[in-house]
């Protein structure tokens, strides 16, 4: 998911994580901490609390581009209270000189505090407790002392996003592909519905050979890059859990010869993109796709049913796979 917006508040109430199921909109509660503020003063990153009544899950939101915000980092629901608010403070808990982040949910007189450390980058848990202040119980996220807690330690997972430099890249090198391809489709009739497929298999073998002339030079990396190769990789690492590699390779074609400009084989099925993939990775225009031979990601333009750029080993390679 993607907000736009620039008031704290405005951004922080769009990212309601949808797993907290309060019955009625006055159960939902929010807090939020702006962590770091752009040179004209927006809103960088924003340190946001959600209480349902039922769970608690804290989230980071940070800007990728103008007015454009994403999760980050996220607590996951496990974390089960029945805190009906919350709230943020930034105390200095191990003396560095720099504020810490400490989200402090309550219900009546019983609260907890879970303490994170603010690298300027993400947020990290604190491995001690804190100690606490009026009797109020503080501890590390790992160790939540709340009537209502999960026996297993409630996890913070990364929810990785492509850095904002690397996805303008990746964009615009997309765009002026399609640019190219808009040009070249003047005077060619528009792909349709019909009962002859043969003439729009003509249609997009025509486009084909238009598009080979035009990138007669394009070689692999053109699009993806070494930079973007390598931050796709890294996001993508993360992502590779054994459930996302079984949906890859459920009906992966496997590795075949595909060079930059060549056809996709219609004898090999289309191998099909985790959703996890999908969230993370940038958006692409229509008529273009992300897929996988065995390991190796490719760019296909499936209106001209070409093989436009490919990234081997974009998710690990195992031993005698490739």
């Amino acid at each position: 998911m993607v907000c736009l917006g620039q008031e704290p508040q405005t951004v922080v109430d769009r990212f309601y994580p949808q797993q907290l199921t309060a019955s009625r909109p006055d159960g939902r509660h929010t807090c939020f901490m702006v962590l770091r503020l752009t040179s004209i003063n927006e809103p960088d990153a924003i340190a946001a609390g959600y209480v349902d009544g039922t769970a608690v899950v804290l989230r980071l939101l940070t800007r990728i581009a103008p007015d454009t915000y994403v999760v980050s980092y996220e607590t996951t629901s496990s974390l089960r209270t029945s805190a009906t608010s919350c709230n943020f403070t930034g105390p200095d808990l191990d003396g560095d000189g720099q504020p810490d982040v400490q989200l402090e949910v309550s219900s009546g007189t019983v609260s907890s505090t879970w303490a994170f450390k603010w690298t300027g980058d993400t947020l990290v848990v604190r491995s001690v407790p804190a100690a606490g202040k009026d009797g109020k119980s503080t501890a590390s996220i790992a160790a939540a002392q709340t009537p209502r807690d999960d026996s297993d330690p409630p996890r913070f997972s990364e929810l990785v996003v492509v850095r904002p430099m690397v996805r303008a890249d990746f964009e615009a090198r997309v765009l002026d592909y399609v640019d190219l391809r808009t040009a070249l489709e003047d005077g060619l009739p528009p792909q349709h519905v019909t009962d002859k497929p043969a003439e729009n298999i003509e249609l997009q073998r025509k486009l084909a050979r238009r598009i080979r002339h035009a990138r007669a030079g394009a070689r692999r990396g053109d699009i993806f890059t070494p930079d973007i190769s390598l931050e796709f990789k890294r996001i993508l690492l993360i992502e590779t859990t054994p459930e996302a590699r079984a949906v890859i390779m459920d009906d992966n074609p496997g590795s075949f010869s595909h060079h930059v400009n060549s056809r996709y084989s219609k004898r090999r099925p289309l191998s099909t993109m985790p959703g996890t993939f999908l969230r993370v990775l940038p958006s692409l225009p229509d008529g273009l796709e992300y897929r996988f031979l065995g390991p190796d990601l490719i760019l296909h333009d499936t209106k001209a049913n070409l093989i436009l750029d490919t990234m081997p080993c974009a998710i690990p390679c195992l031993d005698n796979v490739r």
